[in-house]
């Protein structure tokens, strides 16, 4: 799951969780991006 930027905790979230779970989702795309980035 890590690879397509999706929380730990997805696993244990329910539908009212899912603000978090997009915000949480947010910042591991953009510390994928940037370190994609970083390599270039």
């Amino acid at each position: 799951m890590k690879q397509c930027c999706v929380p730990d905790s997805f696993e244990s979230m329910d539908i009212h969780d899912y603000d978090s779970f997009l915000e949480q989702r947010r910042i591991l795309m953009a510390e994928k991006i940037h370190h994609y980035y970083n390599t270039l």
